[in-house]
């Protein structure tokens, strides 16, 4: 078998253990979506539904993205589990982007360090 049909073969496999956690209204658009996200590295979405041939209206692509109709927990835990069964080890890093998440806790490790990302000064403080 050839390197383009393994890599085809592995990304159906992928995409379809991902599609479980998907409710099945919105798996056509979040395949698009996902697609589009694997074809431009830069991480924005209005770039990655500009990727793709478009079957939908924008707004279906945003009320899927903006309005959580995919269970984030369902879908972040089948993609942990594929990532452990993709490359099986001892010991997985996790990192975590609080770019957008401002810290709140008060006890914990690493608190007093603190960084808001999201502070700009031409922003309001609330």
């Amino acid at each position: 078998m050839s390197l383009a049909a393994n890599v085809c073969l592995l990304l159906s496999e992928w995409i379809s253990f991902l599609l479980v956690a998907v409710p099945p209204r919105s798996r056509r658009t979040f395949v698009e979506l996902l697609i589009g996200c694997l074809l431009n590295p830069e991480g924005w979405v209005t770039r990655a539904i500009g990727a793709i041939r478009r079957e939908a209206h924008w707004t279906t692509y945003y009320k899927l993205i903006e309005r959580a109709q995919v269970p984030v927990t369902e879908l972040s835990l089948r993609l942990l589990q594929l990532v452990l069964r993709v490359c099986p080890t001892e010991r997985v890093t996790l990192i975590l982007d609080d770019t957008l998440v401002p810290r709140c806790a008060k006890f914990g490790p690493g608190i007093s360090i603190k960084h808001d990302h999201s502070h700009k000064a031409n922003r309001p403080t609330f």
